[in-house]
This record gives structure tokens, sequence and C-alpha cells, in this order.
């Protein structure tokens, strides 16, 4: 039987640290697919123009030039972090949105059996400025969900 993993690499070393961990804890495992994510954070365009005065995000914007030259810039680093970190014949998957929401729909959407992800060690009020990916994902996802901290 195959397993399905999805391992959440961004441009930290302790993602790196992860994914190879990842690796190292899955190898003795028959048969390992694996799935490597990244979701980079992107504004939100509002509209007031919708009736009532509501305010409603766009969510077609035209696509330009310099946003597919930096698209594949990305797909590049990530294919080159995956690598770095030894994971095995991954297939890539460059997302643009809110992390946690991206990679539950993600794991959901391709099927795996479990998901990687890191967790920084971060103070209280770092978490306020930037609140933990990996605690989203466990309380999300439907999957199971492996967290590896920091070394």
């Amino acid at each position: 039987m195959t397993t399905r993993v999805l391992i959440a690499l961004d441009d930290t070393s302790t993602s790196l640290y992860v994914a190879h961990e990842a690796v190292r804890l899955l190898a003795p495992m028959a048969q390992v697919e694996y799935l490597v994510i990244n979701v980079s954070r992107f504004p939100i365009v509002w509209s007031d123009a919708a009736s009532f005065g509501a305010v409603m995000p766009l969510n077609v914007l035209p696509s330009l030039p310099a946003v597919e030259e930096r698209e594949a810039e990305a797909r590049t680093r990530l294919a080159e972090h995956a690598r770095l970190a030894g994971v095995p014949e991954p297939e890539l998957l460059e997302l643009t949105g809110d992390p946690a929401t991206e990679i539950c729909a993600a794991a959901d959407k391709h099927a795996v059996d479990i998901i990687v992800i890191g967790a920084h060690n971060k103070n209280i009020l770092l978490r306020l400025v930037d609140p933990s990916v990996a605690a989203d994902v466990i309380k999300t996802s439907k999957r199971s969900v492996l967290v590896i901290p920091e070394r």
C-alpha cells in the first residue's frame, strides 16, 4: 500500500530540517509518495463597488508577466528545497493564500495520508503578529498531522 505524504516547505532552515526528518522517519516504509507544498501569503484586494455597501474580495486579477515570472522562480526554489531536504521524486505544489487553509485543502484534494509540518519556537507576542500555521492545520485538518519542532 502506498502512503501519500504532504510536506509543507518554506524558505526557512527549520522547514528544510522538518522535510529531511520526515523523509528519514518514513524511509522504512515500502512505498511513499511525497507532495511538497509551499504557500505564499498574498495581499487581499477589496472593492467597495458591491451593492448595499458590502465589501467583497476581487477574485479575478489580470495575469501579469512579472507574476508568472515570480511563480516560475518560486517553483524552481521549491524544487531545490525539496532536493536539499532529500525528498525523493516529489510532486510540487506552489499555492497562494492562507497557508493553513491551502495546506488542508491540498491534503484533501490529493488524498494524502499524513501532513508533515514544522513548528517554530515563537513567543506569545510573535504568535499574535504571526499565528502558528501548524496549530491551525492541527485544528482544521481531517488528516493525520505530524508536527516536527525546530532543532
